[in-house]
């Protein structure tokens, strides 16, 4: 008897605690237990009963005669009444169904940029995926190579550890699908027959709440404002019934955090430490963001480590556009006939484009070789021109928007509500407005209002789910950006601090865009910005060189990590020195290496093809290449000669892997995940740089370690391994 009461009592502790979830009071009746609930016209009650059915019929009759809605309830599993009240409460075809017209308006906004008849279909294209065990030691699962339908590989793994939480990070430049990906995502799983609704979080800079928990907690709000409280609402985020899918993660990074490095700390722990306390139970968090240090570094790690959370890590690295996978064979056939530059289209907004337009149309592009950006801005353009009766050309239309551009840029803005973006159109362009209306041939003549209205409903502009207004993509906002800096409008209107007003955040955007505009257009770019002293770190200053000219032009390089890119016939030279630089998964296409360029400098995970080295007489440096691979000769010439014949006796390489395993595992017992390779080589005092890469190459292949980009995982293994015989 005892062990049964023992047993109702736990079980009932438990319904308690779900029942008050939802808003329910308790009642307590000594063999029937009654969950009252109160709220709304409709009063209901759901009663348990420990004895004899009779009793439940007692009080069934005693909440009928006081209007309540009865239901007596048999003693399922808890988890099975969790699941009632959850599709009761939730209503799940409901919520799906606004999902799916949520994205059906997504597609519908994307058809309705183009100027002609356009059918969206979302594109897989190339990626790479890890996956991390975050248990003690960060195990590297999974590490695959470049594939396709990275949809089917994000569902894959939700379903896989449906009963673990699993974090998912999809990581891209701008412009490469990281919000298409998101609302794929959503959508399939809304149109799934599983029992779960996604929250979809889409991150705007605005002027709203910055701090990401507040953000949560208003999106929780306002998307299921009529369900229950956020406590409940998080409560099933860690079942897994709503999965989390949070899009621009790194929208939230202020231009001011690139001058005050404990205010990007400060933000972002807090932002991840928001994130990580989700990641309970059964919990699915999906992320995208460009490729950060945030979601890589040091800090990353170091706050799953201060949590102690132990779920899975998913990173998805989406590649560069391939034209393979946007055009036709014929289309390309005909590119590759007329010596088409296919750099200068591969770009996703562009290849959208070209895959929608007509055969007449592509062969005048090719046969014209024309500016393929000019081309799409003219048709867009001309487009307003018909769809709104605006008697603006081309170019006036243009130089609306780049001030638009410009001035979002100084208040450090992507997005904003329509109100503040129609003042901010009504009063810099003033002038404009009044040439326009006094040559308006018709009447009534528009009125300031009107063509502000007019404008701010235009093509180039897009407004998002909660109303807030920003241009339809970083391309077109990029191309604006850069047109500013040719024109020196940054310098002009903000002549004593033009520099801070263009973050760098900002002029990426602009360099990424006009890398698909001509080779003449683009040097004009590049000199611009170094006539006006446009100078940012230099991760910034190699990817301004290599996109705008693919040359480099500064005498040396240093402290930074380039990922995921693809570079084509660029010579790296004795002008310039690399120092303390990685490489890590890049694709190096007809490229030429001067080993003496390269000081402290590590290639990991990269690709060679037809690449070589310029000879050179015993060079004093050379790269240290880790997990790379190529199609010729190239990785066989890589080493020097008086690599060869370095001693590597057993004592010292047995001495090199305990320095560089005993970096993870602590004096205490307690094990660290990662550390960055360039924080290892420094700790490794009295070894010669390639000695260090060869004894973490060894490492790896006996499954100690994991290379993955600058950062380095500790396996299980390897903490034995340390432990049994070096500790």
């Amino acid at each position: 008897m005892e062990a049964q009461s023992s047993s109702n009592e736990k079980y009932f502790l438990q319904l308690n605690k779900i029942y008050k979830l939802y808003g329910y009071e308790i009642k307590n009746y000594g063999t029937v237990v009654a969950y009252e609930y109160k709220r709304g016209r409709y009063f209901g009650v759901d009663l348990f009963t420990t004895g004899d059915e009779e009793s439940c019929a007692d009080k069934k009759n005693m909440y009928q005669e006081q209007g309540f809605s009865v239901s007596c309830k048999k003693r399922g599993t808890v988890e099975d009444i969790d699941n009632e009240l959850f599709n009761d409460f939730f209503q799940i075809p409901q919520f799906k169904k606004i999902l799916q017209k949520q994205y059906s308006d997504y597609v519908h906004k994307i058809e309705c940029r183009f100027p002609f008849d356009y059918s969206y279909q979302y594109i897989n294209g190339k990626y790479r995926a890890t996956l991390f065990d975050m248990d003690d030691f960060g195990g590297v699962i999974e590490d695959n190579e470049a594939r396709s339908n990275v949809l089917e590989t994000i569902i894959e793994k939700i379903d896989q550890y449906k009963n673990e939480p699993l974090l998912t990070i999809i990581e891209a430049a701008a412009g490469y699908g990281k919000t298409c990906t998101a609302y794929e995502i959503m959508n399939n799983l809304a149109t799934s027959d599983r029992q779960i609704t996604p929250l979809y979080i889409e991150l705007a800079r605005n002027r709203e709440a910055r701090i990401f928990k507040h953000i949560l907690q208003n999106e929780i709000e306002k998307q299921f404002q009529n369900v229950g409280t956020s406590d409940l609402v998080e409560y099933q985020i860690k079942r897994g019934k709503i999965p989390v899918i949070i899009d621009g993660f790194d929208e939230l990074l202020s231009k001011d955090f690139e001058e005050d490095t404990n205010a990007l700390h400060r933000d972002v722990e807090s932002m991840l430490s928001t994130i990580l306390d989700l990641l309970e139970g059964q919990a699915k968090v999906i992320i995208t963001s460009r490729k950060t240090a945030v979601l890589n570094g040091d800090l990353f790690y170091s706050v799953i480590e201060e949590t102690e959370r132990r779920f899975y890590l998913q990173r998805i690295a989406l590649e560069a556009p391939v034209i393979e996978d946007w055009l036709r064979k014929d289309q390309i056939d005909q590119l590759k006939n007329c010596s088409f530059d296919f750099s200068s289209i591969a770009n996703p907004v562009l290849l959208s484009y070209i895959r929608g337009i007509g055969d007449d149309d592509f062969k005048d592009i090719i046969t014209q070789k024309t500016n393929v950006v000019e081309i799409y801005f003219k048709a867009l353009l001309e487009r307003e021109r018909k769809r709104q009766a605006l008697l603006m050309d081309e170019e006036m239309q243009k130089r609306i928007f780049r001030k638009l551009a410009r001035i979002m840029c100084d208040f450090d803005i992507k997005s904003y509500d329509k109100p503040t973006m129609k003042e901010l159109i009504l009063d810099y362009n003033e002038k404009i407005f009044n040439d326009y209306i006094k040559n308006f041939p018709n009447s009534p003549k528009p009125t300031h209002d009107d063509l502000a209205e007019t404008l701010s409903n235009h093509a180039l502009l897009d407004r998002n789910k909660d109303n807030l207004i920003g241009f339809v993509n970083d391309f077109i906002f990029g191309i604006l950006i850069a047109e500013n800096i040719i024109n020196g409008k940054f310098v002009e209107h903000y002549p004593d601090n033009y520099k801070q007003v263009l973050s760098q955040g900002f002029a990426r955007l602009a360099i990424d865009s006009y890398k698909s505009m001509p080779s003449s257009e683009k040097e004009i770019l590049w000199e611009k910005m170094k006539e006006h002293g446009y100078t940012y770190d230099d991760s910034f200053n190699f990817s301004k060189d290599i996109l705008l000219t693919n040359k480099l032009h500064e005498s040396e390089y240093a402290n930074f990590q380039l990922e995921d890119v693809d570079l084509t016939n660029v010579t790296f030279g004795h002008a310039s020195k690399f120092r303390m630089v990685i490489f890590s998964n890049i694709r190096f296409r007809k490229c030429s290496f001067t080993k003496s360029a390269f000081i402290d400098t590590s290639f990991v995970n990269c690709s060679f093809y037809d690449c070589d080295w310029i000879e050179e007489q015993d060079a004093e440096t050379t790269p240290y290449i880790i997990g790379s691979d190529c199609n010729n000769d190239f990785l066989q010439l890589a080493s020097n000669k008086q690599d060869n014949v370095i001693d590597e006796c057993k004592n010292e390489r047995g001495e090199l892997n305990k320095i560089i395993l005993s970096q993870f595992v602590r004096s205490e017992g307690k094990v660290v995940r990662m550390k960055r390779i360039n924080a290892i080589k420094s700790e490794c005092e009295g070894f010669s740089e390639r000695e260090i890469i060869k004894a973490l190459n060894s490492l790896e292949n006996s499954h100690f370690l994991v290379l993955n980009g600058g950062n380095c995982f500790i396996q299980k293994e390897g903490v034995s391994y340390y432990n049994k015989n070096l500790a």
